[in-house]
């Protein structure tokens, strides 16, 4: 038996809904095969600091530390749950 026949023979075998996701699947196969998706930009990025990314943020205070981040997230949710009694 033919991959062909084979998979007719097991795709009629299905109830219609799932015929029609194996139509809509072979779809999106056929899809991805003729599609071309550009995942690089045309021109490259120029190398970017820190100060680049996060200068624009005008944060005048003095740095925090991951740890500061997180006790201020920890106060704010123990708050949050205080004001719900």
């Amino acid at each position: 038996m033919s991959t062909e026949q084979l998979l007719l023979e097991k795709w009629r075998s299905l109830p219609l809904d799932k015929q029609q996701e194996v139509l809509d699947f072979v779809e999106f196969l056929e899809f991805r095969q003729t599609s071309t998706i550009l995942l690089k930009p045309k021109k490259s990025f120029p190398a970017t600091t820190l100060d680049d990314v996060a200068g624009c943020l005008k944060y005048q205070g003095t740095a925090k530390t991951i740890q500061d981040m997180d006790n201020a997230i920890r106060q704010g949710v123990e708050e949050s749950w205080h004001d719900r009694s």
